[in-house]
């Protein structure tokens, strides 16, 4: 019997379809509702509604696009704030809104997203540091490295890296966004934040390489680490000497310096964690305490043994701490790569430069980082509008490469660059191009201490190219120049700057060459047929007017290039700018009533005096001082007068800048230009404090740079290169301080010479552990 059936076959199947379509229909509509309803899309996507809001676009295909404002977004699956790690680096968010900060803090999840092979790679700084940290981050992407993580210090920095594309976490520091200086209460904070952030990681169960952000990374590290398994901590040195020659670890035996906190590896283990909780106990409980200073005496409490093997692990801290330290060799520091060129050399490929060892600050490490072709501008850096100007400095043999390398030689070759120097930046500013320098040549380098032109055990050869920062202050050439005294900011480059594949195509080739002629000689003239094939004749000696009659006819070339710079041009017909340009020269220092602030318009030049002449020290600010070595004046003076100011306290633990001492007698102000400095009045010691000055012949030091003082001298650092002098050298005369009490010894001195040499060496003994000291001394008669 046949069965009943209402609904024919066919028809069965169209109700389904039917009734699933209507379904769909009604469910997508009740999906778009709920979203712009929802309080994440009226802020603009971000928030609660992200569920709703990755439904909803995974409905729509291309052949049916959403509505706006959903057509506007990203077609693929796009995690908003807590999930934004997984985005590529470099991805451009395309939100309008900044996410809410608390989606930024630090968690195990966001190292987890980011991390790889249980590894993640850190750095972190305020917004100062921002070019410093994109250019970190270029070089690891460069390398195929992605498991990256920065922190910000600020908001600034934050919300400039997440609209970069930047993976990017919130340290909560609240630090300020300008720079910091070494040394200062703020840099002390970022170093307590350093810290908490590593006590922050190490619970995650993450090994982590924590980095400065002013180092480059130039090859992928990780199969390096993952070379030393057993190892709880990886650091980096300032070792100067190699200790190897290969790339196996250093030889901790034979390593005498700080270990430097700029780039190291950590394991979570039990042993690094008690370290970083005792670094941090040790750092929030003395607000003064540096923290690589902190983290070597704590390293350091056990050093050795070394592990079984030929590992070069040894142990550390409390015993238990199986600790490695990164050859310098290919782990560079400043000195290792930018003077002795080590992984050169040694003929070794280098994983890393840290810009440490220079002079300049912030500014100092972006030029090297400029010279060495590891920094990454912005395209306006590479094409000014008013084009460039570039010179060949043509050093003769003699001073480059003869005779013994001495105090003598290596000004002799300073001054002959430094001259044509002067004359190029004031045919730049005349022009108004940019100067790029020429390659500079040494045969002494330039540190903070006493030493015999170039530090012993280390492969610097001499002659050597040597950094910018040895020989300017490129602080005061970049910042701080007053347009109204000193004119027009000269800009310039670094002597890298043309063969930089930044540099674009049609920079490099739009060229012309000037070739330098004698006045008087035949075929010393300018013709458009040597024009046309790129190179034209120019006398020497010329004019202000010649150069702007004939160069402003190549305004749209983008390089002119002199054949040479020496007695290129006679100078500026405006008296303001003679002065200032011709007074930088190497007599400078001799001409009567000449004062020297005035020498900093020629990009501040810092090795200017004579040889033989005594070098002088300037106050601070005025960027003049640049050090070759630590000179300790002795001053002899006859003013008699003298007022009671409280004595220094203990002076910070900065290498570079001497330390007062609180048991140091108080300085004595005394007569400036004939005004004698009145006594203070009422509490406002700050004030008293900037009002004392000092004189040296005719020049004023500022009472900042004098340390201790008697009745009749004063002693003063001087940052300026070290000159023939007397010298009074005792190395054995810290034991007999060790002996006998420090003030009886002045109580009974005869000799104001000696006790004052017997409280500077046992200061420096102390804090910087120097066991001799070279004394110069300039007698001045009242």
């Amino acid at each position: 019997m046949a069965t009943c059936n209402p609904f024919p076959e066919g028809k069965i199947v169209f109700l389904v379809i039917y009734a699933a379509v209507v379904a769909s229909i009604v469910f997508s509509t009740l999906v778009i509702v709920s979203f712009y309803t929802s309080p994440a899309a009226s802020a603009g996507g971000g928030g609660n509604g992200k569920p709703l809001h990755l439904v909803a676009t995974s409905l729509f295909s291309s052949s049916s696009p959403p509505p706006s404002p959903i057509v506007t977004r990203t077609p693929k699956l796009q995690r908003e704030p807590s999930d934004m790690f997984t985005r590529a680096i470099w991805d451009v968010p395309v939100d309008s809104k900044m996410p809410d900060l608390k989606s930024f803090q630090l968690t195990k999840e966001m190292v987890k997203q980011h991390a790889k092979d249980n590894i993640i790679i850190v750095t972190f700084g305020n917004h100062a540091f921002l070019d410093f940290i994109l250019n970190w981050v270029k070089h690891l992407t460069d390398l195929n490295i992605f498991n990256i993580l920065v922190g910000a210090m600020d908001t600034k920095l934050l919300e400039a890296l997440y609209w970069k594309g930047i993976p990017v976490f919130d340290m909560g520091s609240e630090m300020i966004t300008v720079d910091i200086g070494w040394g200062s209460t703020k840099f002390r904070k970022m170093g307590r934040e350093k810290v908490l952030l590593i006590n922050a990681l190490l619970p995650f169960g993450y090994e982590f390489l924590m980095c400065d952000a002013d180092m480059v990374w130039l090859k992928n590290p990780l199969p390096y680490f993952a070379r030393f398994p057993e190892a709880d901590l990886l650091t980096s040195t300032d070792q100067l000497r190699p200790t190897t020659t290969d790339d196996s670890l250093e030889v901790w035996q034979k390593v005498i310096t700080a270990y430097n906190i700029g780039m190291f590896h950590w394991r979570p283990t039990d042993s690094a964690k008690r370290l970083a909780k005792e670094w941090k106990d040790i750092l929030f409980g003395d607000d003064e305490k540096w923290d690589q200073a902190g983290f070597n005496d704590l390293v350091h409490q056990v050093l050795g043994p070394s592990l079984k093997g030929e590992s070069g692990l040894f142990y550390g801290y409390d015993g238990t701490l199986k600790l490695g330290l990164l050859p310098a060799s290919i782990f560079c520091n400043g000195h290792t790569y930018f003077i002795q060129a080590m992984p050169q050399q040694l003929k070794l490929e280098p994983y890393a430069v840290h810009t440490t060892f220079q002079f300049s600050g912030s500014d100092g490490k972006r030029h090297r980082l400029r010279e060495a072709m590891l920094f990454y501008d912005q395209p306006a850096y590479y094409d000014t509008p008013g084009g460039f100007l570039s010179f060949k400095p043509g050093i003769p043999k003699s001073l480059l490469l003869d005779g013994p390398h001495t105090v003598q030689s290596h000004f002799s070759l300073v001054n002959y660059q430094l001259k044509q120097i002067r004359t190029a930046l004031a045919v730049a500013s005349l022009l108004n191009r940019t100067l790029v320098m020429p390659r500079l040549w040494c045969r002494f380098e330039r540190t903070w201490f006493a030493h015999p032109g170039i530090l012993e055990g280390t492969l610097t050869k001499q002659p050597f190219v040597c950094p910018m920062d040895h020989l300017f202050e490129i602080r005061t050439m970049l910042h701080g120049l007053s347009e109204e005294e000193f004119g027009p900011q000269i800009h310039f480059r670094e002597y890298s700057f043309l063969q930089n594949p930044s540099v674009p195509k049609h920079v490099k080739e739009s060229l012309l060459n000037v070739q330098l002629c004698d006045a008087h000689s035949k075929g010393c003239n300018i013709s458009n047929e040597t024009t046309s094939r790129g190179f034209i004749q120019f006398p020497r000696n010329s004019t202000e007017q010649m150069y702007m009659q004939v160069f402003s006819q190549h305004k749209d070339i983008k390089v002119l290039h002199f054949s040479s710079m020496a007695n290129a041009f006679q100078g500026f017909s405006d008296e303001g700018l003679s002065y200032v340009f011709s007074e930088v020269g190497l007599e400078s220092s001799r001409k009567v009533g000449h004062d020297p602030s005035r020498d900093r318009k020629a990009a501040a030049l810092s090795h200017v005096s004579r040889p033989s002449m005594p070098s002088l020290p300037l106050h601070r600010n005025n960027h003049m001082a640049s050090a070759s070595h630590l000179l300790f004046g002795l001053l002899l003076r006859g003013v008699r007068d003298r007022a009671a100011l409280t004595p220094y306290s203990l002076f910070r633990s900065s290498p570079a800048a001497l330390r007062r001492t609180s048991f140091l007698l108080p300085p004595n102000p005394i007569r400036l230009f004939r005004a004698t400095v009145q006594p203070r009045s009422g509490s406002r010691l700050q004030s008293e404090m900037e009002a004392v000055n000092y004189t040296f012949g005719p020049y004023k030091i500022h009472c900042t740079e004098v340390f201790h003082s008697t009745l009749h001298s004063f002693a003063m650092v001087n940052l300026r290169p070290l000159v023939p002098g007397h010298i009074l050298s005792m190395k054995a005369l810290i034991h007999l301080i060790d002996i006998i009490l420090l003030d009886d010894i002045c109580m009974q001195c005869s000799v104001p010479l000696l006790c004052m040499y017997a409280k500077m060496h046992r200061s420096l003994w102390w804090h910087l552990s120097l066991y001799s000291l070279h004394l110069y001394t300039f007698i001045l008669h009242a």
